[in-house]
């Protein structure tokens, strides 16, 4: 993913557990990481559509100030045209699985960002012009962590002998 990208660590020791041990037993992880970035893909878009964060709190409402500038979409919480939504992604190797967006404004929606934090414009204006809410839609929830452990433990007895 080119550009700016959200790069989310697991710290989960059962998931690196599995991890390890299917690389001491020599496994492609490529097809078991392009499995969970498969997952995370569609749990990412539910939760997009519940307007949740990965631990299930609901995104900050719009502010009234927002909702009148956006033309279209008024109501809906990080969805202006489907632009960031539309570029979740999914990169999986032999040694890493990455998934997020390339667009580099993720990050202020994923972590929040203050009135100026990037500066100001040509035109002297700050970037970005007001306080930026965190609404986190990248993360593991707990259901996560199970759904990927479960994959983890089929690849295992699979592909990992």
């Amino acid at each position: 993913m080119a550009g700016a990208f959200i790069k989310v660590e697991v710290d989960d020791q059962a998931i690196l557990s599995y991890i390890n041990e299917l690389r001491r037993r020599g496994a492609d992880l490529q097809p078991i990481f392009l499995e969970i970035g498969l997952y995370l893909d569609r749990a990412t878009r539910q939760r997009w559509d519940l307007e949740v964060s990965p631990d299930g709190r609901k995104w900050a409402a719009l502010k009234p100030s927002t909702k009148a500038l956006k033309e279209r979409n008024a109501d809906k919480i990080l969805i202006l045209n489907g632009i960031l939504r539309g570029t979740l992604a999914t990169q999986a190797t032999a040694q890493r699985l990455r998934f997020g967006s390339n667009q580099p404004y993720a990050a202020t929606h994923q972590f929040g960002a203050k009135r100026g934090a990037f500066g100001t414009s040509r035109r002297g204006r700050p970037i970005p012009w007001g306080d930026v809410t965190a609404r986190p839609f990248l993360g593991l929830s707990a259901d996560d962590e199970a759904a990927i452990l479960a994959l983890l433990r089929e690849y295992l007895t699979v592909a990992g002998g």
